[in-house]
């Protein structure tokens, strides 16, 4: 089984949400995030959580069983690929355009930056607020531009790992790509981003150079590093920080689907407020479930926009029980389909194109919006703001490269008549 599908049962599955909710119903433990919520509900949020899990891995197991003979291959070319100087080429120019466009919105912007504000002295409610209006506005980002570089601050450090791993790249060189990455994917406050990168680094070290204690060492070590800057920013000791850490992916992650089915009508009408242009269609009248229940989940809160949650959550609003079923189903479909295709994709230039199957099955939506997952949003923003400027970069340094060496090697060989 490919290491990218493991990340994904682990982290978007087995985390959160089938942990969460098995600890809810069997232990009763819901971190005071769930009260009000009648038993039985518990009860229907658990078998459905555990009925759209077990789907999903059944197709993807279906997939993997399809593409076994190519999936080997990938990861044997992943683990012995020598990188050539066209792979060091295009780290360097990503590496520079990434800071060029840090520094550029660090210089723009920065009266917006929550991070830049939290640093220079504003309360940490102040710099929150500030991430929401970021979060509102787009204040801090450029359209369109901004999602290239969300997701090459996931890869660039990443890709570098596997350069340093195979001897071609400096450890300074390296440690200055995830300084300069995290502070980016921490501008706006957010945790989660900059976990993944430490999870992600450690996965593709085991899957480069199998499972060894110093390995783990440099997770913990980096992890609880991670945690001490927000533990001071936050003014919450390290152990609080830990058990915070812990209870968002694991309780905060699932509660949203719970007030969902307790006071949520299904209703298929608001199906379509996420779709491409939403904005702009203005028969759209319904409230979505996931900006409905924000009253019931946090009573008279101004700063929440939407409730994030497992899709299972939207799929009991669209259509009650069958919506469960139906979209449990096609979402495993799906996934079906990814597995395959991702497959392929990794047999393409597979350093960079394995490490891109990473970011993706990391950080796929699946616990936030169904909607992005069947709507193909997530996807589509891979591959035409990342996937097709990256290649079309890393094709014409290999033909630059080509050329040069062709043009090195007829002045060292002059033709002689």
């Amino acid at each position: 089984m490919p290491l990218y599908i493991t990340v994904f049962l682990f982290y978007n599955l087995l985390l959160s949400p089938l942990l969460g909710v098995t600890v809810v119903y069997l232990l009763g433990v819901d971190m005071n995030r769930l009260g009000g919520i009648h038993p039985n509900i518990k009860e229907e949020v658990f078998l459905a959580v555990w009925f759209s899990a077990l789907l999903i891995i059944f197709f993807i197991a279906l997939a993997l069983g399809v593409t076994r003979r190519l999936n080997l291959r990938n990861k044997a070319v992943f683990e012995n690929d020598v990188p050539s100087r066209p792979h060091l080429i295009l780290y360097q120019c990503l590496f520079l355009i990434n800071c060029i466009y840090i520094a550029f919105l660090f210089a723009r912007f920065h009266a917006a930056i929550p991070l830049v504000q939290l640093l220079f002295g504003s309360d940490f409610k102040t710099s929150l607020s500030l991430a929401r209006d970021a979060h509102l506005t787009g204040s801090i980002s450029i359209p369109y531009i901004s999602k290239f570089f969300d997701f090459l601050n996931l890869f660039l450090p990443l890709f570098g790992l596997t350069l340093y791993l195979d001897k071609r790249l400096g450890k300074l060189f390296l440690l200055l790509a995830y300084v300069v990455s995290i502070s980016y994917l921490s501008m706006d406050l957010q945790k989660a981003p900059a976990f993944i990168l430490l999870l992600l680094s450690l996965f593709i070290t085991v899957q480069k150079k199998g499972l060894k204690i110093r390995h783990l060492l440099l997770f913990f070590v980096s992890a609880t590093a991670l945690v001490s800057m927000f533990s001071i920013f936050m003014s919450k000791s390290i152990g609080d920080m830990f058990l915070y850490l812990l209870d968002r992916p694991i309780f905060g992650q699932v509660q949203g689907m719970y007030y969902m089915f307790q006071y949520y009508a299904p209703s298929f009408d608001a199906f379509f407020t996420k779709f491409y242009f939403s904005n702009f269609i203005s028969s759209i009248t319904s409230i979505a479930p996931d900006v409905y229940i924000i009253d019931y989940v946090y009573p008279g809160a101004k700063h929440i926009v939407n409730v994030n949650t497992y899709f299972i959550g939207e799929a009991w609003a669209y259509g009650g029980p069958m919506g469960i079923i139906y979209f449990s189903i096609l979402v495993g479909i799906i996934f079906f389909v990814y597995a395959i295709l991702f497959s392929l994709f990794s047999a393409f230039h597979t350093r960079v194109s394995y490490i891109i199957s990473f970011i993706f099955f990391a950080t796929i939506p699946i616990n936030q919006s169904l909607q992005f997952v069947v709507f193909q949003k997530y996807f589509l923003y891979l591959i035409i703001f990342f996937v097709i400027p990256l290649f079309m970069l890393f094709y014409v340094i290999r033909k630059w490269d080509s050329y040069s060496r062709a043009i090195v090697n007829k002045a060292a060989n002059p033709v002689r008549d």
